[in-house]
């Protein structure tokens, strides 16, 4: 928490030096003072604040390549005379623990096109979820599928 606020302290230095009050300078400054923890981390001590930073942007751009992946399927679909839907509900085993957790993937997964979380049980151990394409026939690995494929990653985003 305390390198994030250098990281603020030095955006907004940043702002001031060059006379610019605007969401672009903020950003500039922020970039800026990521490049400044990173150069002087060894002077601030060693910090998990960096990780994350790298941790979020690598979710970020895994989850922006599904998305534009689920979106071209749905596409695809809608553009196409005949459809490929295979429509289904199915029950989704988590191993996420904290509300947060729950709450993100559940979030992302009603975020990514073909795909709607329903609800949550009330152990907290499984969700429901729509999806537009279910692979009846290899139907348990697509069922662990959306586990494998964001489960791990938020449980490191929230360590």
């Amino acid at each position: 928490m305390r390198m994030l606020a250098w990281n603020f302290t030095l955006a907004f230095f940043w702002m001031c030096l060059w006379g610019e009050l605007s969401l672009s300078g903020f950003l500039t400054g922020l970039a800026a003072g990521l490049v400044v923890i990173y150069l002087t981390k060894g002077t601030l001590g060693e910090s998990v604040y960096l990780k994350k930073i790298k941790l979020w942007t690598c979710f970020f751009v895994f989850f922006l390549k599904e998305f534009i992946v689920s979106a071209m399927k749905v596409a695809f679909d809608i553009l196409t005379p005949k459809h490929h839907m295979r429509p289904g509900i199915l029950q989704i085993p988590l191993e996420l623990e904290s509300d947060s957790e729950i709450q993100f993937f559940s979030s992302v997964v009603t975020l990514t096109p073909g795909t709607l979380s329903l609800d949550v049980s009330e152990d907290k151990k499984s969700m429901y979820v729509h999806f537009m394409y279910v692979d009846y026939e290899n139907l348990e690995e697509f069922r662990l599928g959306l586990n494998k494929k964001f489960e791990g990653k938020i449980k490191e985003l929230f360590e």
